[in-house]
């Protein structure tokens, strides 16, 4: 089964100087639950925004094969 989400090296940072996220790789697929726990200014709400499409990543991908009618097995990177 695909994945309902599929993060693939996943930078992101507000400024040019100060990244927030770097190289993070995720998979959620149906029926799991996640948690996701840090301290503050961790990035907990970043990814949260970039996994709902609020911020764009800076690199990286996320795809979301479920929402997309064209998607292929073959579109998901390794």
């Amino acid at each position: 089964d695909y994945p309902l989400i599929s993060a693939k090296n996943i930078h992101f940072s507000y400024s040019s100087w100060k990244p927030v996220l770097r190289n993070l790789d995720l998979d959620i697929h149906p029926g799991e639950y996640i948690r996701v726990t840090g301290e503050s200014g961790s990035g907990k709400s970043t990814l949260a925004a970039l996994l709902s499409a609020q911020l764009k990543v800076t690199r990286g991908t996320i795809l979301y094969p479920d929402l997309d009618p064209l998607f292929t097995r073959e579109q998901m990177p390794a």
